[in-house]
């Protein structure tokens, strides 16, 4: 997707594109329209047929594509803690509707109908991955409050009301530190930096 941009940001211009290959890095020149304009990276269009459903085969579906998602969004939140560039990886909710507009713009060139089911997808990604995150034990969000709720259960009484005003302090400090960080990265990614 970003070589189609560079190649249709420069218009009829030459562009230049570096390719790494091995270790070493070869510069290509690409002039649009012209024969040459295929440098061994293309996207072949594939028609697939989508099965049809019944309520049911649909509901099912739906259920399986929704755990496929849950468990990658698990898998991507523990690359977090394997070293990945969290600056990339974390995202508000600016970049996140800019990302929403790009995916429907994208989707309309192939028609109407790829439009709506990459933006629907997009937003089941987006609502799976929140639910996931709300669930976690961090104090404040519902997990926090099933934490807190579960200790009682064992316990068989009420909290310390100054413990439980402690982790609730806690967990507004780092909800409030993540929103600032990913507006931060909102910011450094539309500066273009």
């Amino acid at each position: 997707m970003a070589i189609d941009q560079a190649i249709r940001s420069g218009g009829s211009n030459p562009v230049t594109l570096t390719v790494e290959r091995n270790g070493s890095g070869r510069d290509l020149t690409l002039v649009p329209g012209s024969e040459d304009e295929r440098i061994g990276i293309y996207f072949e269009t594939l028609q697939v047929r989508t099965p049809r459903y019944g309520p049911i085969g649909a509901l099912g579906e739906g259920f399986r594509s929704s755990a496929e998602t849950l468990a990658l969004t698990i898998h991507g939140i523990g690359l977090l803690f394997r070293g990945v560039d969290i600056n990339r990886a974390l995202m508000g909710p600016v970049r996140i509707t800019y990302l929403v507009g790009e995916v429907a713009t994208e989707s309309l060139s192939a028609g109407l109908g790829s439009a709506l089911l990459s933006f629907f997808n997009f937003l089941s990604l987006i609502s799976i991955t929140l639910f996931f995150m709300n669930l976690l034990p961090i104090p404040v969000l519902d997990g926090g409050q099933i934490l807190l709720s579960l200790l009682e259960v064992v316990r068989r009484r009420p909290l310390n009301p100054r413990l439980v005003y402690h982790y609730q302090l806690i967990g507004n400090i780092i909800i409030i530190g993540l929103m600032f960080f990913a507006f931060f990265n909102d910011i450094v990614f539309f500066a273009g930096g």
